[in-house]
C-alpha cells in the first residue's frame, strides 16, 4: 500500500514538472514571436523607404484628384454656357438638357435651377397636348421652388414663378403670394407691381388693384408703363376688366 502511494506521488511530481517545462517553452515561443515584429533598434518593420513610397503615392493621387476636380468645375461651367447659348437660339429643350448636366457638377446652384425652370416653361408653350404642357409647367414650378430653397432672395425666380402661376397655370393666389415676396425685397419693381395688380383684380381685390396701379403711376419713370397703369386702373374703376 505504501509503495502504491509512493508511486502516485512520484507520478504527480513528474506531471507538474512536465507542465512547468511546457509553459516555459510556450512563454519562450510567445516572446520570440513578439520580438520578431521588432528590429534591433525597436522600430516597426515598415521601413522608411516604404513610408516614403506610400507618401509619394498619396501625393500623386491627390494631384490627380485635384486635376479631376478642376476639370469637373470647368465642365460644369461649359454646360451652363452651352445651355445659355441654346436659350438665345430659343432651343429650350437643348438648353434644359445642358442645364441638367451642369447641375450634376453644381447640385446646389440656384441659377441652374432657375434656368432649368425657364427652359421647361418656354418649351411647354410649344406643346399642343394640354396634359403634357401642364406637366412641363408643373415641373418648371418644382425647379423654381428648388432655386428659392437655395436662395430665398432670388428675385428673378419669384417673378418667373408668379408669371407661371398667373398666366399659365391659372393660380392667381399663388401668383400673388410669390410676387409679394419679390416686392418685399424690391417694393418699386414696376413689372412685379403689374403682376400684383392683375392678381388682385382677378381674385376680386379691386381696391388693392387700383391702389397698386396708382402706385405705378406715381413712381414709374416709364411713360408707357404709366399710361398702361392708368388705362387698367380706369377700366377697373368703371367696372371693366383688367387687361
Amino acid at each position: 500500500m505504501k509503495r502504491f502511494q509512493f508511486f502516485l506521488a512520484a507520478v504527480s511530481i513528474l506531471v507538474l514538472l512536465g507542465a512547468f517545462v511546457s509553459c516555459s517553452k510556450g512563454d519562450g515561443k510567445t516572446l520570440k514571436s513578439l520580438k520578431s515584429t521588432e528590429s534591433a533598434d525597436g522600430s516597426t518593420e515598415v521601413s522608411k523607404k516604404r513610408i516614403a513610397e506610400l507618401e509619394k503615392g498619396i501625393k500623386e493621387y491627390k494631384e490627380e484628384a485635384d486635376r479631376t476636380v478642376k476639370a469637373g468645375v470647368e465642365i460644369g461651367i461649359y454646360y451652363r454656357l452651352v445651355g445659355l447659348e441654346y436659350m438665345k437660339l430659343k432651343m429650350y429643350g437643348k438648353a434644359y438638357d445642358n442645364f441638367q448636366k451642369a447641375i450634376e457638377y453644381y447640385p446646389e446652384n440656384e441659377v441652374l435651377f432657375y434656368y432649368s425652370g425657364v427652359s421647361l416653361a418656354r418649351s411647354a408653350k410649344s406643346v399642343l397636348e394640354d396634359d403634357e404642357r401642364r406637366r412641363l409647367m408643373q415641373k418648371a414650378v418644382v425647379y423654381y421652388q428648388r432655386a428659392i430653397e437655395l436662395n430665398g432672395r432670388y428675385e428673378d425666380v419669384y417673378y418667373a414663378l408668379s408669371v407661371l402661376y398667373m398666366f399659365e397655370l391659372n393660380r392667381p393666389l399663388d401668383a400673388l403670394k410669390a410676387i409679394k415676396k419679390l416686392l418685399n425685397f424690391d417694393p418699386g419693381n414696376i413689372d412685379a407691381l403689374f403682376i400684383k395688380a392683375r392678381a388682385d383684380a382677378v381674385t376680386g381685390n379691386i381696391r388693392d388693384a387700383v391702389d397698386t396701379y396708382n402706385k405705378i403711376i406715381k413712381i414709374s419713370k416709364d411713360e408707357k408703363a404709366t399710361l398702361k397703369a392708368r388705362e387698367f386702373r380706369d377700366a377697373l374703376m368703371s367696372g371693366g376688366s383688367n387687361g
